[in-house]
């Protein structure tokens, strides 16, 4: 029969297992506080059963002055449902009111960054977009195909989190165009995406996204495509992240943001926006 002295020991014993078994645990890092950067996407998954409702909203270019207050008498809007489908598997739907886009995407992580029992190093994860244009056709009169509205992106992200306070990724990309706008163009586009996030506190982030784009110029028009580039600040309330950014560009499907960017941001050709996310458990 157990004293008091032997069943104290059995607890003191019993506790080191526990906390030697803690301590050999491999431990998951969140790399950036949500899915997505800013118009792309992050290493960062929804856990099981969480579904994120997003609400991405650009405005016009700023310069435009006060006659348009400064650009937000413009503005393109898309509205989007996530979720985790496993802590390592989402996959989400969007609507964007530019060329009435809809699109179905999903990511698969490969790799989560830990330490612990088991240390990785990065993050690395795939990520498939299908975007479908509903806009109605410029030339309807000519013998337009259902197949040219759609296009497709793929993307390998690979992030780490190198401190506390500074997160890292690249995204080597690939979209198909079934349609280009120029014969110039092809319809198939590489780019590599690059970005960041600097932790401020516990809710402030800023945060960078950089994508450099081997787009062809098309001699056919005055218009010239340039590499998106966009800086904003996350706001962290709860199960809310709120951002504010700028960015010389207003899409938000990777097929667009990446291909179709055309503002100018050394000729003031700037656009103020935001993004809204609010999760919540479907368990």
């Amino acid at each position: 029969m157990l004293n008091r002295y032997s069943l104290g020991l059995l607890l003191v014993l019993f506790s080191s297992q526990v906390t030697q078994a803690q301590i050999s645990e491999t431990l998951p890092m969140q790399i950036f506080q949500s899915p997505h950067l800013i118009h792309g996407q992050s290493s960062e998954f929804l856990t099981k059963g969480v579904m994120d409702f997003r609400i991405n909203h650009r405005f016009g270019e700023i310069k435009s002055g006060l006659y348009d207050f400064f650009g937000a008498d413009q503005a393109t809007t898309s509205l989007s449902l996530e979720y985790g489908l496993r802590d390592n598997i989402m996959f989400g739907l969007r609507r964007s009111s530019l060329n009435k886009t809809y699109e179905l995407f999903g990511k698969y992580s490969l790799l989560q960054q830990s330490e612990g029992g088991r240390n990785i190093p990065l993050s690395l994860a795939l990520y498939f977009n299908t975007a479908y244009m509903g806009a109605k056709w410029i030339n309807p009169e000519r013998d337009n195909l259902e197949s040219s509205r759609y296009a497709y992106t793929t993307q390998l992200i690979l992030a780490r989190k190198f401190s506390d306070r500074i997160s890292l990724q690249i995204l080597p990309t690939w979209v198909h165009r079934n349609l280009v706008k120029y014969k110039s163009q092809k319809n198939d586009l590489f780019a590599l995406g690059m970005g960041g996030s600097l932790k401020l506190n516990y809710r402030f982030a800023l945060t960078f996204e950089y994508y450099l784009v081997n787009q062809s110029q098309s001699d056919s028009s005055n218009i010239e495509f340039r590499n998106p580039l966009s800086i904003g600040l996350d706001i962290k309330t709860g199960a809310h992240v709120f951002q504010l950014f700028f960015s010389n560009s207003t899409q938000v499907a990777e097929k667009a943001f990446i291909g179709e960017t055309t503002g100018d941001p050394f000729k003031g050709e700037i656009f103020f926006g935001f993004n809204i996310s609010k999760a919540f458990s479907l368990k």
